[in-house]
């Protein structure tokens, strides 16, 4: 997905807000605003947006100091929903199809997420998952591909919603046990993106192999992943990619690819020619 004009309100109000967030000097905010305005103007708009929010985050981080600009915020997050761990398991275990309710979950959640800037309401978040309805669902499209697949690449996305990744994750695994299932995260801090040690807090390597996908994008982008992460990418029978900014800086038509999140912004839903907020579990061949 190319950048659009729309974009770019965006990524100077992602300054403000993350100032406030973790308070940086209005001398600082100037300073971050003067560099940005410098770089858009030699920016190329053909490429993914996601690549502008790699030089939005990593010049907030140069001029303050601060490399995890979410660090505590992850870490409260993270905790508030392992305390509700039990209540969520129910509200999986209790619906007449767990796996295709771990799976709108698992989309509901990509909520959690600080790309606009501010960090979530998680509570209000976890409130309202129960009633999430997908706007698109080509989820037994999945379910019918899984059963028969030898591997799976699942591309992480935001710290917190990696939570009920974890769940659904485990659904697949109770429906093909034989499966392999890889979940790539970040090399290193990018907005609120999954690192391992994420991972391995919410108990993902319990149920899939975490690795690197090399790219300190906030999206992932082929050409800027590792060595490693390529060989794995190749032998890949299902790519599940999760979040925004993987939907608006990855695509394969000769792969079979779900994308999982939710359409936060205009840019995004004017492409997909649907509602801001939706809801999805797209099939990426049913795009083209």
């Amino acid at each position: 997905m190319k950048t659009s004009s729309k974009c770019v309100p965006c990524f100077f109000s992602q300054v403000e807000k993350v100032a406030q967030a973790v308070r940086i000097s209005e001398k600082n905010q100037q300073k971050i605003c003067k560099i940005l305005a410098r770089e858009l103007d030699k920016y190329d708009f053909s490429q993914p947006p996601v690549t502008f929010g790699r030089v939005i985050y990593k010049t907030i981080s140069r001029v303050t100091g601060i490399n995890d600009l979410y660090f505590k915020d992850k870490r409260r997050i993270e905790k508030y929903l392992l305390s509700s761990s039990n209540e969520l398991v129910k509200l999986i275990q209790k619906d007449e199809d767990p796996f295709h309710r771990s799976a709108k979950l698992c989309c509901a959640a990509n909520a959690i997420d600080f790309g606009a800037g501010y960090v979530p309401d998680i509570k209000k978040i976890v409130k309202n998952l129960e009633t999430e309805v997908l706007e698109v669902d080509h989820f037994f499209e999945f379910k019918k591909q899984i059963k028969k697949a030898k591997t799976v690449l699942f591309l992480g996305d935001n710290c917190g919603e990696i939570f009920f990744d974890r769940f659904f994750i485990e659904q697949i695994k109770k429906y093909n046990g034989a499966i392999k299932i890889l979940y790539a995260v970040r090399p290193k801090p990018m907005i609120n993106d999954a690192l391992y040690e994420d991972a391995v807090n919410v108990g993902i390597d319990k149920f899939a192999k975490i690795i690197s996908s090399g790219c300190d994008y906030p999206g992932v982008i082929l050409e800027k992943t590792s060595r490693a992460f390529k060989a794995k990418y190749r032998t890949a029978d299902i790519i599940v990619s999760k979040g925004q900014g993987n939907f608006e800086s990855y695509f394969d038509s000769k792969k079979a690819v779900f994308y999982i999140f939710k359409a936060k912004c205009s840019a995004v839903s004017c492409f997909l020619k649907l509602p801001v907020d939706s809801l999805l579990f797209l099939y990426n061949k049913k795009m083209i």
